[in-house]
């Protein structure tokens, strides 16, 4: 940080001499000694300024300090933003962007641009890191947290999958960088010690150091190299509990959205639906996928489908792609002698288009003989199953064979259950397995 009147008067005489002379001044302290205090008195007369006269930023500069640690999530964000060519001397300046002091972001722009004032040449000089930024003219914390504001609020910020730092030749994206930094600061000299090739005088060095701020900390410490700290990785992520939401678990995640499920996931969500579930989509583990069976039994780690559709005969298919959906009513739903209840069913987790389709399980108090059942897969196409005047009796595990095979599985489906009886009856709730394939 920079704001000593010697560096205002300085900074004055470049942006003075450039707009009477055209000429592009370099900083040199002992050309503009002379001048200093001829410059001095013209400075107090005109303020030096080229900004609308705000008073928040005093003339000697801002000289607040700031709270970013190299290393960071932030700070990364923060030079990232700087070193985007996208990033004008408006952009920084303008109260609708940034903010900052036109002196200010004249000296950040200056500095990356380089002796052409051209960024994305060779003599661009971008920032390393935020003391860089911070020894910048008329630049403090107050600025800097307008930078880190602003390039948190406009996707500079890296995620937790994203590239964060390199220390003694050894990657880090952020998560593993949170994980390897909160390991060792959670650590004992024996928990480090016992890692393999980890020297002791090493380990107590960073129980000593501890606790570190970020990944750049730990390769200052005395003994860490690259192979200790590859080491050092190894062991906390191996530690670590999965970060993100497991094989098979519930899901959301909306367009736009990080995804929420561990490495190797997918959150295969549905908006329809509203529901979603954490699956492999690309597993390549099951050898057997697409082979004739009758059963799960013929396939290994797979899964049977579609037997209903083809008369007993089906094909192993990857696990995720069948799934069972439950509606519970404890409470019970009243249907009412000659009204309808539409229940609604969440269908979502599957690939794209329905294989079998069998209702297990239905939990209805009442005339069933009364009853008659559609099922609606919000496809475009209904199956009304069963026909309670008709059939008389709804035989369990039932076939829901009517629904097009070729709509979308993925969908808010709903089982319409109308009352063309006398008396009354209640729902209490359902269970249907669907199994699912790729159009």
């Amino acid at each position: 940080m920079t704001s000593a009147s010697g560096g205002l008067m300085q900074r004055c005489l470049e942006r003075t001499s450039s707009s009477v002379y055209g000429l592009r001044m370099t900083r040199s302290r002992s050309f503009f000694a002379p001048l200093v205090l001829t410059l001095a008195a013209l400075s107090v007369g005109s303020g030096c300024r080229e900004d609308d006269g705000e008073t928040a930023r005093q003339v000697e500069g801002d000289t607040s300090q700031h709270s970013l640690t190299d290393g960071t999530p932030p700070a990364i964000a923060v030079l990232n933003l700087l070193n985007d060519c996208k990033t004008s001397q408006t952009i920084l300046d303008d109260r609708s962007y940034v903010g900052l002091d036109v002196r200010a972001a004249t000296s950040l722009t200056e500095h990356r641009d380089g002796g052409d004032g051209q960024c994305g040449t060779k003599d661009d000089d971008l920032y390393d890191n935020i003391a860089e930024v911070d020894d910048q003219y008329f630049v403090g914390g107050k600025a800097i947290g307008l930078l880190e504001a602003y390039a948190t609020s406009e996707g500079y910020l890296p995620g937790p999958d994203d590239f964060l730092v390199q220390c003694d030749d050894v990657d880090f994206t952020v998560r593993e960088a949170d994980i390897t930094v909160a390991f060792v600061n959670g650590a004992t000299v024996t928990e480090l010690d016992a890692i393999p090739y980890v020297q002791p005088k090493t380990a107590q060095n960073l129980v000593d150091d501890a606790p570190h701020a970020s990944v750049l900390s730990l390769c200052k410490t005395s003994g860490v190299g690259k192979g200790t700290l590859t080491r050092i990785k190894t062991a906390a992520l191996e530690a670590a509990p999965p970060d993100g939401i497991a094989d098979g678990e519930a899901c959301a995640q909306e367009q736009g959205e990080p995804n929420p499920c561990v490495s190797g996931l997918t959150c295969n969500y549905d908006a329809g639906a509203g529901c979603g579930f954490c699956v492999n989509t690309k597993s390549t583990s099951f050898n057997d996928t697409g082979n004739d069976c009758q059963s799960d039994s013929e396939c290994d780690t797979g899964v049977c489908a579609g037997t209903t559709v083809y008369g007993g005969n089906g094909y192993c298919q990857l696990p995720w792609m069948r799934r069972t959906f439950t509606v519970s009513e404890p409470g019970g739903l009243a249907i009412p002698a000659g009204g309808t209840l539409s229940v609604q069913v969440p269908v979502c987790g599957l690939a794209s288009v329905p294989e079998d389709m069998v209702l297990q399980a239905l939990d209805i108090t009442g005339d069933l003989a009364g009853l008659k059942l559609t099922w609606d897969a919000d496809n475009g196409s209904t199956d009304e199953f069963f026909d309670g005047p008709t059939d008389g009796t709804l035989d369990l595990p039932a076939n829901i064979l009517g629904i097009e095979r070729d709509n979308s599985v993925n969908n808010l489906h709903k089982l319409h259950i109308e009352n063309v009886g006398s008396a009354g009856a209640e729902f209490f709730g359902l269970e249907i397995l669907i199994s699912s394939r790729y159009d």
